[in-house]
């Protein structure tokens, strides 16, 4: 429709659109995909569906400051952190460990780990 028109060609034009386009997930995907900020417009159900997210991460890696604690997998996190490795002081230790070790800083990790905590 219209309103996926208009989100494809500009992805901002979501925060224009009426709420039930915050919830219609082929608008929502042109939207996160366009600018992974309009993440955090999205419709709760949406926010957490690995789609959505995925294609959040992938254009905006401070999607990943947004989804939900429950959604996070090495996949997500991993997508955001090559995109900028800043993304990581948005997960937990834990994650933040995994990604240190699975994009190769596996003898710097500690070092990595602090610089990351501040």
């Amino acid at each position: 429709g219209v309103v996926l028109a208009a989100v494809s060609q500009d992805a901002w034009a979501l925060e224009l659109a009426a709420p039930p386009a915050f919830a219609d997930r082929s608008v929502v995907l042109a939207a996160v995909r366009g600018a992974g900020e309009t993440y955090k417009l999205v419709e709760r159900r949406l926010q957490e569906d690995r789609e959505v997210i995925l294609a959040a991460v992938s254009s905006n890696a401070w999607a990943l400051s947004q989804v939900p604690a429950s959604k996070l997998d090495l996949e997500v996190v991993l997508t955001a952190a090559k995109s900028d490795l800043g993304a990581l002081q948005w997960v937990d230790a834990e994650w933040q460990a995994k990604a240190l070790g699975e994009l190769g800083f596996r003898g710097k990790k500690e070092h990595m780990l602090k610089v990351l905590s501040g």
